[in-house]
């Protein structure tokens, strides 16, 4: 799952460690089994790798006003 993330950050994956993106995996996994209230299937771990990406995408942003 990890190198699926990879390509979907394009270059800026370069950015991030494999623990800031498994981590960012586990909480998306965590957030989206309770919220279905089911075990995660393939169905639901692309939803998984998309909010994955947006954490990434996310981190070290907050407080910042455009």
């Amino acid at each position: 799952m990890n190198e699926d993330i990879k390509v979907m950050l394009g270059d800026a994956a370069e950015n991030f460690t494999d623990a800031q993106i498994t981590l960012a995996v586990k909480q998306a996994s965590a957030e989206v089994e309770a919220y279905c209230n089911r075990k995660l299937d393939a169905e639901l771990e692309m939803v998984v790798e998309k909010i994955a990406v947006i954490k990434l995408n996310r981190m070290n942003t907050e407080g910042l006003s455009s």
